[in-house]
């Protein structure tokens, strides 16, 4: 009779993991190397592009003195903000069906198996918050962009990190209150911006950045420490919280089609509302004129009061355009289209539902073009309001021609939401970096290539 065998250690397994791969799985450097190539031939041909069209308009950044500082900081909290949004909704520790199945399940010991990811995350995060620490730097004119590299390194290490130490801790669910500091930099950067439109002297910046950078990396390593001594207490629900938006998001990006992410994620939202109220319409709309299509128009509407995260985007996306005409005036009205799409495209819900479900419209009834039309008219308003506040921005060549400008934009929107399913039959283009489905391209671009062209003869117009 033999002994009872030996449970490897995580060092082993992880390697005899690494040599399974080597034998059965091509290397992917031939395609790492595609990726990089076409990434430097995109990077220099829009520095080129860009660098023509800041030579023709005489500079980019305007002399706007201590509010680009203070815009920078709003838009490093926004982006932060952000960020430990996406970093708590992965988890940021996961694990797909197969890991859970073969390791998370052995005897190995878990702490010494998750140490290695969540150190690559904490770097990860590091290097991510180092760039963003550079560029906020850089749109702020400031000096020390070693010393904000350094503090950008360690606000994104200890942000990964507390991520991870909270996952430990069994908290899955995503507090409401987390959307705070997202909240606080769009905030800030609007007062930053009505305050320099209003002439209102802003303060020159009196932060140090060497005891900020120097506390920000004593943080990372505090909340990294603790989150390593935590992984004992990673369970296999709260790692595959995160595994199924992970697995979405890389068949979305293997089948370029954005609509298998967005449906998990849209399951995932309406799961965490739990239940809502029922509440009956007006009883008004029966005795109006055309009843139906009031009541398509107000379900419609009471869709986009129970997503109040699209509304807030919406309002969001108000602070970019007016951002970049203080910032870089020459690139204002494109912001402002590019902008207008977005917020446009967070009220078209309805829209993309009805088109997207034959079994909803035969359920609804009627035709087709009426649906369309009933669940047009919210994202028609919402462009229309969204329009007249964003009418200080500055557009070529005029007011009178900036209704050509937002029916386009509606078009646009309009043209995306209503896309048919993907089709993956077509042709493809032999090129230098591989076989390019020119069908299946066409098809992801639709509605985007509308505002393209706006965006273009903006440029040109002006």
């Amino acid at each position: 009779m033999t002994g009872a065998l030996a449970v490897p250690s995580a060092r082993r397994l992880r390697a005899a993991v690494r040599r399974a791969r080597r034998r059965h799985g091509e290397s992917p450097a031939a395609d790492i190397y595609v990726f990089v190539l076409f990434a430097l031939i995109c990077a220099a041909v829009g520095d080129r592009l860009l660098t023509r069209y800041v030579v023709r308009h005489g500079g980019l950044l305007g002399d706007v003195g201590p509010v680009r500082w203070w815009l920078a900081a709003a838009g490093g909290l926004a982006l932060s903000g952000l960020a430990w949004r996406g970093a708590r909704l992965l988890g940021p520790l996961l694990s797909g069906p197969a890991e859970q199945s073969w390791w998370l399940s052995t005897p190995v010991d878990r702490a010494a198996w998750l140490r290695g990811p969540l150190l690559l995350r904490v770097c990860g995060g590091a290097a991510v918050g180092a760039a963003l620490g550079v560029a906020c730097g850089a749109l702020a004119g400031a000096a020390a962009l070693g010393w904000l590299a350094a503090a950008g390194a360690g606000a994104g290490a200890a942000l990964l990190a507390a991520a991870a130490l909270l996952q430990a801790g069994g908290r899955r669910r995503i507090h409401p209150l987390e959307w705070v500091p997202a909240g606080v930099g769009f905030a800030g950067a609007a007062t930053v911006l009505a305050l320099h439109a209003g002439t209102v002297p802003l303060p020159e910046p009196a932060v140090p950045p060497v005891p900020v950078a120097a506390a920000a990396l004593v943080l990372a390593v505090a909340v990294t420490v603790a989150a390593v001594r935590g992984l004992s207490r990673v369970d296999r629900a709260a790692m595959a919280g995160g595994a199924q938006v992970a697995e979405a998001a890389t068949t979305a990006a293997l089948f370029l089609d954005p609509a298998l992410l967005f449906g998990v994620l849209e399951a995932r939202r309406w799961r965490s509302v739990g239940r809502v109220r029922r509440r009956p319409f007006w009883p008004g709309w029966a005795r109006l004129p055309g009843r139906r299509w009031w009541l398509l128009i107000a379900a419609d509407t009471r869709r986009l009061a129970r997503r109040p995260g699209g509304l807030a985007v919406w309002a969001a996306l108000l602070v970019l355009p007016y951002a970049v005409a203080v910032l870089a005036p020459g690139l204002s009205g494109a912001a402002r289209l590019v902008a207008a799409y977005f917020a446009t495209s967070r009220l078209a819900a309805g829209l993309r539902l009805v088109h997207a479900s034959p079994a909803l419209r035969r359920a609804l009834g009627g035709r087709d073009r009426e649906l369309t039309a009933a669940h047009t008219v919210n994202p028609a308003l919402g462009l229309a309001v969204w329009w007249l506040l964003s009418a200080g921005v500055r557009m070529a060549p005029g007011l009178p021609a900036q209704l050509p400008f937002a029916l386009g934009v509606l078009a646009a929107v309009y043209r995306a939401a209503t896309r048919p399913p993907r089709n993956y039959e077509g042709g493809a283009v032999d090129t230098p970096f591989g076989m390019i489905p020119v069908a299946l391209l066409r098809q992801l671009g639709r509605g985007v290539d509308l505002l393209a062209v706006l965006v273009l003869a903006q440029l040109l117009l002006q």
